[in-house]
């Protein structure tokens, strides 16, 4: 796991961007707001979400 906070110093403004879109995916998703998740992932139509089929 990264931590965050002992990088922050170091980090440009796109992967402050990136953390910060990583962090709003992880609340969605802990909240089982599912809606706010994929709009959180849908940032570009190259992104798809994996996910093993169950039943």
């Amino acid at each position: 796991m990264i931590n965050v906070h002992a990088q922050k110093a170091s980090l440009n403004k796109d992967e402050e961007l990136i953390l910060a879109n990583f962090k709003k995916q992880e609340t969605c998703w802990n909240d089982q707001d599912i809606e706010f998740y994929r709009q959180a992932c849908s940032t570009s139509d190259k992104i798809q979400t994996i996910s093993p089929q169950v039943g």
